[in-house]
């Protein structure tokens, strides 16, 4: 006798494919142009009543007439088949209501299940149908219609089963069931899927059926509006917005003023859909001026970055497909998008780091232009011809686009380096996972709006953040960066050792942006004024250990002190909330991006105070 992993591996699990299908009642279209798929598992459909759900179930199963296509195992079932027909081929329907024959009991309804196969078989099947569903056996005889609505809903699963389908299509199970009874059917219907029955379920318990689905579609207005694993559902936006509209799911977000009111609650962009962090994890970016709450983002664990880097190399699979002409189109478009929101990134900039207006407005003009200067690039990829050793034969180099590249932005010039990381690698085929800086989350997310609104497909353009080293967010990076990541684009050369595991574990090509000693040199014949001006700004206006000026050379002493004089003003630095009175520094240059890069600039000053003959600007504690 065969074991169950044997006959489930005798067996081919069943896929179904609906392309551009259409269907409604008489001239009234329900659905438009849908296209799914239901692969082996268990794939729940989602939406608000009217949606489609029930016509969607129905065409499939040839009750009502439909265009498109439908392809079970790569073989297509024609417009015109049968009911009869689809079920012979697997598709069994169990309809919502149920549908049983009330005076007939329990064994009797089914054994109309499986009416067609042989008697022994049928009897087979029917003490296989009780012992998954122990409550049966001992109501056999009892009349169908004298049942409680859960084990009705018991019965016309098992009848379905009777008739050993390879695809089971539910339409509501659990519509008027006790909760108990919810858990106990949706835990039997799971059991199929694991076992060798694919499963195409319509719910409206959205929570219990998406907690036992592998994947799920939202379809809104007989549209698909979202699809993608259900843990990444669950935590999406999507589902709220499908059910209680945008309006109301503002008003749930934010149902009273609060004193410390945050420029935005953020999310992460997986697979085109705005998800939070697992578990729920935040972390919060103050703004660097009067220390208020600026923004509230997701803190990121390995498991959603695992999650965004799949989605990136699911959607690989199409985009690298997609013609230089459609990219560059694309690519086009998301620069207009970006130069539409400079009025948010002037807000978000400033809330985030503290940087003026005009930085931020610079920031987005030269992003823009590198976005269009990418887009000219789709058509500039060549291969070449190489000499063959072998007469008459032709060797050619061809390129390829990589795959997954997993970009790390920093925050000092937020949107030039966060465009950077992302624009080339779409314009040669290659699908991103981006990596937002926590010292500026909503500046970041704007840039990968940018990129949603011009229409990028779901999956090729995927965004997440995680909490700094103090916010107890998890490595989401390192999780990122896993085995399905083909390169690892890093703009932001601090802390590079952290990194180096990642090239050690996973072997892949990475792309470092490197600073290193920022040393300001004054040559002789060099004005004195312009040298300390200069250090000045460098000193203080980078705050990144691998920019920001940390020593001053000069051969005179005393113009090594003049050098220094500078780092004295740094009492005007730092937050404004920090300050006697809230005021901003004397100085004229914008505030520190944070508390943790004040040590060093303090380091400075007491060294100089105490007339020490090192002019070093700096003492290479952990900037921020």
């Amino acid at each position: 006798m065969k074991s169950d992993i044997e006959a489930v591996l005798a067996r081919r699990l069943a896929h179904l494919k609906v392309e551009s299908l259409s269907a409604g009642y008489g001239a009234f279209l329900v659905l438009r142009e849908l296209s799914l798929e239901a692969r082996p598992g268990l794939t729940v459909i989602l939406g608000p009543n009217g949606a489609g759900k029930t016509t969607l179930l129905k065409a499939i199963a040839g009750l009502l007439p439909r265009t498109g296509r439908l392809l079970l195992d790569g073989e297509e079932i024609e417009a015109d088949a049968k009911t009869s027909e689809i079920v012979a081929r697997g598709l069994v329907l169990v309809p919502e209501g149920r549908q049983l024959f009330p005076q007939m009991t329990v064994a009797e309804n089914l054994e109309l299940g499986g009416w067609l196969v042989a008697p022994a078989e049928r009897a087979r099947r029917l003490q296989q149908a009780f012992a998954d569903f122990p409550r049966l056996a001992e109501r056999a005889r009892q009349l169908a219609g004298t049942m409680s609505g859960g084990e009705q809903q018991m019965v016309a699963v098992a009848r379905a089963m009777m008739s050993a389908p390879r695809l089971l299509m539910l339409d509501e199970p659990s519509l008027g069931l006790a909760p108990r009874m919810v858990d106990e059917l949706l835990a039997m219907v799971r059991r199929f899927a694991d076992a060798s029955t694919t499963v195409l379920m319509v719910e409206q318990n959205v929570r219990k059926a998406l907690g036992v689905a592998d994947r799920g579609y939202v379809l809104e207005r007989g549209r698909l509006v979202a699809s993608a694993p259900a843990g990444l559902l669950a935590r999406s936006t999507v589902i709220r917005h499908a059910y209680l509209g945008k309006a109301a799911q503002a008003a749930a977000t934010h149902p009273g003023a609060s004193k410390e009111r945050t420029m935005s609650d953020l999310s992460m962009l997986i697979n085109g859909l705005a998800v939070s962090a697992e578990k729920g994890a935040t972390f919060e970016r103050r703004n660097p001026l009067d220390g208020s709450v600026a923004t509230r983002a997701p803190a990121a664990s390995t498991a959603d970055a695992v999650a965004a880097v799949e989605a990136a190399a699911e959607a690989f699979k199409t985009w690298r497909d997609t013609g230089p002409g459609a990219r560059r189109a694309l690519l086009l478009k998301a620069a207009d998008a970006l130069e539409a929101k400079t009025p948010q990134f002037i807000e978000a900039v400033a809330a985030e780091t503290g940087a003026t207006g005009m930085w931020a407005g610079f920031n987005v003009m030269l992003a823009a232009g590198m976005i269009r200067e990418a887009a000219s690039l789709t058509t500039q990829i060549s291969g070449e011809v190489i000499p063959s050793d072998e007469p008459g034969s032709l060797a050619m180099g061809v390129r390829q686009p990589a795959g997954v590249v997993l970009g790390i932005a920093p925050w000092n010039a937020p949107v030039i380096l966060g465009v950077r990381a992302v624009a080339t690698p779409l314009a040669c085929g290659n699908t991103v996972v981006l990596k937002g800086s926590e010292n500026c989350p909503r500046t970041h997310q704007l840039i990968v709006e940018a990129f949603q609104d011009a229409g990028f497909p779901p999956g090729v353009v995927n965004y997440l953040q995680r909490a700094g080293r103090r916010g107890g967010g998890g490595r989401g990076d390192g999780g990122a960066a896993g085995s399905q990541a083909r390169q690892l684009h890093r703009l932001d050369a601090r802390r590079q050792a952290d990194r180096a595991d990642l090239r050690q574990v996973h072997l892949k090509p990475v792309v470092l942006e490197l600073g290193g000693k920022g040393t300001a040199r004054r040559l002789d014949d060099a004005d004195l004024d312009d040298a300390v001006n200069a250090a000045a700004f460098g000193a203080f206006c980078q705050q990144r250990a691998d920019l920001h000026v940390d020593r001053a050379l000069d051969r005179r002493p005393a113009h090594r002190r003049r050098l220094c004089r500078p780092l004295r003003r740094q009492e005007g630095l730092g937050p404004a909330h920090r300050r006697p009175g809230g005021k901003p520094g004397a100085c004229g240059a914008w505030p520190v991006v944070g508390m943790r890069t004040l040590p060093a600039l303090q380091c400075a000053h007491r060294r100089c105070a105490r007339g020490a003959r090192s002019s070093s600007a700096a003492a290479r504690p952990e900037m921020c």
